[in-house]
């Protein structure tokens, strides 16, 4: 394989202006830089920020690798029998708790779902009572309420 020399070089600055006063000059830091051998445009304060930016990454994830280290050694003094598991076992135990969660909510927004529909319908039943003439022709599907449809409207759908 050839080595190539890469040498950087400022990219010269076109500067069209109409007067001496509009003249405004580009920072160094904020020049384009060409690096030859390969042409990559970029800028010092391009590599600054990304710099910048891993220096924060990197103390979010020191921060997070010292909160997870310390959560995971006080599992094991307290519970000193999960160091003896699998990784299967332990895999299948999170997966477990995790199933575990969702059933509890599902059905807990189940029964609330039930309870509502089951109120809305007992509401419905009441209004047709204080109200006869109304006549609510949406259909509810409901275990609560069977919903039966008149011949009539049958017919009609079956000559379309």
């Amino acid at each position: 394989m050839e080595d190539k020399k890469i040498t950087y070089k400022l990219k010269p600055v076109n500067l069209e202006v109409n007067s001496v006063e509009e003249i405004k000059f580009i920072p160094f830091r904020e020049r384009i830089i060409e690096k030859h051998g390969e042409v990559i445009p970029f800028t010092l304060k391009e590599i600054e920020d990304t710099i910048s930016e891993n220096v924060k990454r990197r103390k979010e994830n020191v921060a997070k690798l010292e909160y997870e280290t310390a959560k995971k050694e006080n599992i094991e003094h307290f519970h000193p029998f999960v160091k003896e598991l699998t990784p299967e076992q332990l895999f299948t135990a999170h997966m477990y708790k995790e199933a575990c969660a969702w059933i509890d909510i599902s059905n807990k927004n189940i029964e609330d779902i039930d309870n509502q529909t089951k109120l809305d319908n007992e509401e419905i039943v009441e209004i047709k009572k204080q109200i006869p003439d109304l006549d609510i022709k949406e259909s509810v599907e409901s275990p609560y309420v069977e919903v039966v449809e008149s011949s009539e409207e049958s017919e009609e759908e079956e000559e379309e």
